[in-house]
């Protein structure tokens, strides 16, 4: 068997590139890229088996990208997990979201053919199973915390909105500014609602737990004590129900 011309790899690579950001994998063209390559199209098929894998090892090098700068993340919800601290929980929320910001800016092509131009390839169930280990994830993050384990479809539907923004976000090709700020102004946003959720969680905790040593701390025969702990639980149970967290609601899984 003759050796293989590994001077084509880097055009061919190149080619596939540039016509899989332009019309996606379903829409691009083998023969297009060979045409682009200067090479025919068997040159590709003795490289790839198919349009697929060509497609796959396009992003080899960004998911090892990506274990790289995630694998210190785990560790920071390591951290929060054993503390238990609200800032240490967004602390962790915020180096994970900081990590997408590089990658959105620093590898875009790469992210834009993942997150944008995956669709009907192995590569988008990838992406689909990426959300579902994280949904996963979550879940289990606040059921160790919290000891109440979140809805995991309500999660999925959470990552999913954190994915389909950064397809938004690429898909206008916004300067690199630009989506530093919008990114920003976003993850503004989901910090309001993880610390709300986190105080929310950590005040109704306290009072099943204190709730029923507290009442000996008041003087027999006063009413004021109970009263209070009642309109703190009242006020408590009504933010669960607000944010579809109450009895009744999916929110949390049963």
């Amino acid at each position: 068997m003759a050796n293989r011309d590994h001077s084509l790899d880097d055009g061919i690579i190149q080619a596939a590139y540039s016509e899989f950001l332009a019309y996606g994998f379903q829409k691009a063209s083998v023969h297009k890229i060979a045409e682009k390559a200067g090479v025919t199209t068997g040159a590709i098929y003795t490289r790839y088996k198919n349009k697929d894998a060509l497609f796959a090892s396009l992003l080899q090098n960004f998911f090892e990208t990506m274990g790289t700068l995630f694998t210190p993340i785990a560790e920071e919800y390591e951290k929060a997990k054993r503390s238990a601290q609200l800032e240490d929980i967004l602390r962790a929320i915020n180096a994970e979201e900081q990590v997408y910001f590089r990658l959105l800016t620093e590898h875009r092509d790469d992210c834009t053919l993942f997150f944008c131009r995956s669709d009907g390839s192995s590569m988008e169930t990838m992406l689909h199973k990426l959300m579902d280990q994280k949904a996963e994830q979550t879940v289990e993050f606040f059921s160790h915390i919290y000891g109440k384990a979140p809805n995991a479809d309500a999660i999925r539907l959470l990552m999913g909105s954190q994915f389909w923004y950064f397809r938004q976000l690429l898909d206008q090709h916004m300067e690199e500014d630009g989506m530093l700020t919008c990114l920003q102004a976003v993850l503004d946003f989901t910090n309001a609602g993880w610390r709300q959720l986190c105080d929310t969680l950590q005040q109704i905790r306290k009072v099943d737990s204190d709730g029923p040593s507290v009442r000996f701390l008041w003087p027999s025969g006063t009413a004021e004590g109970p009263q209070r702990l009642c309109a703190v639980q009242r006020r408590g149970t009504a933010h669960l129900h607000s944010l579809g967290m109450g009895h009744g609601h999916r929110y949390f899984s049963p």
